[in-house]
């Protein structure tokens, strides 16, 4: 028996794949399109031994066949998942290209919008310098209006503004004033009790002046003319007289009557009224005086 060598190998290409079994002088021809057989080789000469390795390996063949169909269903398969796969990518590779050119629209939006906000950026600073400038401005108006409002509620050394004084300055002239209003009505109330004190004087003057106003009267209607004591001294004093006694009232008053006659008995004379005594001729001080003298 001659050697037989057997070899088995697929090529995947194309559909046209190629499968060649060799022993001894047969060769197994190119395999058909999609399940057609290939084309068989010359017969030769087989011994029986030859016979049963051929069927051995036919079978080989026959299941190597089949394995290679389900090889070729599994790439068809595969070739089908593939495109389903490259279709996939593709569609894929267009929602990239679709979102990169969005995102490169969204870009350029957002340059733009930066380039604006940049802008107002710029002009809202130059805006908050304006407005700082403005509240610094603000600020020292606010503090030199605080110290004219300090000064016209407290100053009290001059004019506010060279316009008026404040109003402490005026509070200060209120209190004096109220204190002398105050001072004024205690015056006047002292004045007012004064004046009270004094009508009451005057009206008890009054009544007593009323009263030696009467009484003058009475005296005076009971003196009687006739009974008075002449210059000659020719007649004694009345009654009346010699009850009441002889008052001069005023300054400067007199007895006046001739004190420098020749003879003692042609002068003015005291004389006691009580007969036959002696006539002595006193004086006596007033009130708390201690001396009298004539």
């Amino acid at each position: 028996m001659s050697d037989i060598t057997f070899e088995l190998f697929e090529i995947e290409a194309d559909e046209t794949s190629v499968l060649e079994c060799k022993f001894g002088q047969y060769i197994i021809g190119e395999q058909g399109e999609k399940g057609d057989k290939g084309n068989q080789g010359d017969q030769g000469t087989l011994t029986e031994d030859d016979t049963a390795l051929l069927e051995s390996y036919t079978s080989q063949a026959a299941a190597s066949a089949s394995k290679a169909k389900t090889s070729e269903q599994n790439a068809a398969n595969s070739a089908t998942q593939a495109q389903a796969t490259a279709d996939q990518a593709k569609t894929q590779t267009q929602q990239a290209v679709t979102d990169a050119q969005a995102a490169a629209t969204a870009a350029d939006t957002s340059r733009t919008q930066a380039v604006a906000s940049a802008t107002a950026a710029s002009g809202s600073q130059t805006a908050a310098a304006a407005s700082a400038t403005q509240a610094n401005a603000s600020a020292t108006s606010a503090s030199a209006s605080s110290n004219n409002a300090q000064d016209w509620a407290v100053k009290m050394n001059g004019l506010v503004q060279n316009v008026d004084y404040s109003a402490k300055y005026y509070a200060s002239q209120s209190a004096t004033s109220a204190s002398a209003a105050s001072a004024s009505k205690d015056a006047a109330n002292t004045s007012a009790g004064q004046a009270a004190t004094s009508a009451t004087n005057a009206a008890g003057s009054a009544t007593a002046a009323a009263g030696s106003a009467t009484q003058a009267a009475n005296s005076a209607a009971s003196i009687n003319p006739a009974a008075l004591v002449p210059i000659d001294g020719s007649r004694a004093m009345t009654a009346p007289l010699q009850t009441t006694g002889l008052t001069l009232t005023g300054t400067g008053r007199r007895i006046i009557g001739d004190m420098s006659a020749a003879t003692q008995a042609g002068r003015l004379q005291f004389q006691t009224s009580t007969p036959n005594t002696s006539t002595l001729v006193g004086a006596i001080p007033s009130g708390s005086g201690t001396m009298a003298g004539f």
